[in-house]
């Protein structure tokens, strides 16, 4: 159980890093929002944008606990406090993805498609059809601030900082 919460930890770890540098692409998105031009860096808006297209997805192993959960064997836990985290941890995780699958759900269903509507594959901005007025567009800019928003939301949730504390005291209480 404890080399199963250390893998969660370092992989949860890696996921709010993404949540954050999607954050950090869409923030220098906004900064040159009101001036996107031809002599605006084609390469690095590309760089920027295709950044942000990208999701992250905590899938922790769940071994130790679907082996408890199988055998109703929670009971042979003396710790009350782990007894307690484990059991609880599907609904900290459940509560957590919520959050995930809500940013997710908004760069497939939302922001891809506008992107996908407006820009070749590639998000080539030196096409020739590129209009680069779709960039500065409300519509836009609403887009990036939400994907801002979706990402920081999950980054800096009660339920991001439940799923760490949890992980943490885990790995606490299992140390030999």
């Amino acid at each position: 159980m404890n080399s199963d919460f250390k893998e969660n930890k370092t992989q949860f770890e890696r996921v709010l890093l993404g949540h954050e540098e999607v954050f950090q692409y869409c923030d220098s998105i906004i900064n040159i929002l009101p001036s996107i031009d031809k002599k605006t860096s084609q390469d690095q808006l590309t760089r920027y944008i295709n950044r942000t297209y990208m999701t992250f997805t905590f899938d922790p192993t769940l071994g130790a606990i679907s082996s408890l959960n199988n055998t109703s064997s929670f009971m042979i836990i003396k710790n009350e406090a782990l007894r307690q985290l484990l059991v609880s941890w599907n609904d900290l995780l459940d509560d957590y993805k919520e959050n995930e699958n809500d940013a997710k759900n908004f760069v497939l269903n939302q922001y891809n498609t506008y992107l996908l509507e407006n820009f070749n594959f590639d998000f080539n901005l030196n096409d020739p059809r590129t209009d680069l007025n779709k960039l500065k567009s409300f519509k836009f800019e609403n887009l990036i601030k939400t994907r801002a928003f979706t990402s920081k939301a999950v980054r800096y949730s009660r339920e991001a900082k439940e799923i760490k504390d949890a992980i943490d005291k885990i790995i606490e209480l299992t140390e030999l």
